[in-house]
């Protein structure tokens, strides 16, 4: 059996003799989500067949791990939500605008290494050009060039962040909020937030090496075949 298949092996087994049940079920759904969502991603890479902003959108949250990484954060919180999700979709609906903001921050500074190839080659040869990120999406669903592309893009982070923090709060207010653990989930997702904008501008597998974020908040990128710069503005 190779390392890495022993290490996952390891690893599940260590989850579900350690974590309970219901959550395992769970975790186990969340990681066949994401299979899914990676097999059709390649079938649409391969066939270069270009989907709507939003079919695209879902397909992401799931070959990002959204639901993966939710379920891990329960685990590390030592807590099982399962019961407050089955209460109702409220709790769903916060995480999925916490995983429609950090696909598309993760689209809009993993761009670069997408579209100069460096993520691999389709089974022909071509360079990937990123047709599963959301940015080139929205540039080739409304004829616009990048930088426009770049400011939908921005507009719709915003909108998510917006609702994400509407939907936490409302859950926090009601009964939900008051259930065992879920406080506590709703203040370790929110940190996902902008700990994957740092993570995202800071990234080398995005950025090549060089040319680090300033940390300046207010930045041009200008996207190089092996970098990116970072330039205050």
């Amino acid at each position: 059996m190779p390392s890495y298949l022993r290490a996952a092996d390891g690893c599940f087994r260590t989850l579900r003799e350690t974590g309970p049940a219901p959550w395992y079920r769970r975790f186990g759904e969340a990681v066949l989500s994401w299979f899914h969502g990676a097999v059709k991603e390649s079938s649409m890479m391969a066939t270069g067949r270009l989907t709507g902003f939003e079919e695209t959108l879902d397909s992401r949250i799931d070959t990002a791990g959204g639901f993966f990484i939710a379920t891990s954060i329960e685990y590390g919180l030592g807590i099982d939500l399962t019961d407050a999700i089955a209460a109702g979709p409220e709790l769903g609906e916060v995480e999925r605008a916490a995983w429609v903001h950090g696909v598309l921050v993760n689209d809009l500074f993993s761009y670069r290494k997408e579209h100069f190839g460096e993520a691999g080659r389709a089974p022909d040869g071509r360079a990937p050009d990123g047709r599963a990120n959301t940015l080139r999406v929205l540039a080739d669903e409304y004829a616009c060039s990048l930088q426009e592309a770049v400011d939908l893009l921005v507009e719709h982070v915003d909108a998510a962040e917006a609702r994400f923090l509407e939907l936490r709060a409302d859950v926090l207010g009601a009964p939900l909020g008051a259930r065992p653990g879920v406080r506590e989930y709703l203040d370790a997702l929110e940190l996902v937030l902008p700990g994957n904008i740092v993570w995202s501008r800071t990234s080398r597998r995005y950025h090549g090496t060089g040319c680090p974020w300033t940390g300046t908040a207010r930045t041009a990128m200008a996207l190089h075949p092996d970098r990116t710069v970072f330039t205050p503005w």
